[in-house]
């Protein structure tokens, strides 16, 4: 059983996992109404691309290793509009907690806990201000635009 959940983890929960936030981020980019947004899910040599109108997501090799999302547009975002893309990464982890946990209350297994406990890890850690050579928490990003605005 335990090696079961350790795949599914790896090869399901994970990349789904890390999909549903960076989508979070792209939502709020279209919302924004950015002219191209891009979702990068794992890490390696490109796989496969899907392409439809505005936003293209491209899956690497190694999965279940990371993600990005990134967005374009003809006039600069303002600060308050780089918060919100950025802060709806976590919110959207959040919101896949909130439903699965929903779910647990009527068909509570392990695959749904598993489920539930990862996208909290996603939303909790991103949350946190954390720099490592070029890679940036959303938390990071967030006290970064805060602490421009607040300067400015």
């Amino acid at each position: 059983m335990q090696l079961g959940l350790l795949i599914y983890l790896i090869a399901f929960v994970v990349p789904i996992s890390i999909l549903l936030h960076e989508v979070g981020h792209a939502m709020a980019a279209w919302f924004v109404k950015a002219d191209h947004i891009y979702i990068f899910i794992g890490t390696g040599s490109k796989e496969k691309t899907f392409k439809s109108g505005k936003f293209q997501i491209s899956i690497a090799s190694f999965f279940f290793v990371g993600g990005l999302a990134v967005s374009e547009r003809k006039k600069n975002y303002s600060w308050i509009e780089k918060l919100f893309i950025t802060i709806s990464g976590p919110i959207s982890s959040g919101i896949v907690v909130f439903l699965f946990w929903l779910i647990s209350q009527f068909f509570a297994t392990p695959f749904i806990q598993l489920f539930i406990l990862f996208n909290t890890w996603i939303a909790v850690v991103n949350l946190i201000p954390i720099q490592l050579k070029s890679k940036q928490t959303d938390g990071y990003v967030m006290l970064k635009l805060l602490y421009r605005a607040i300067k400015n």
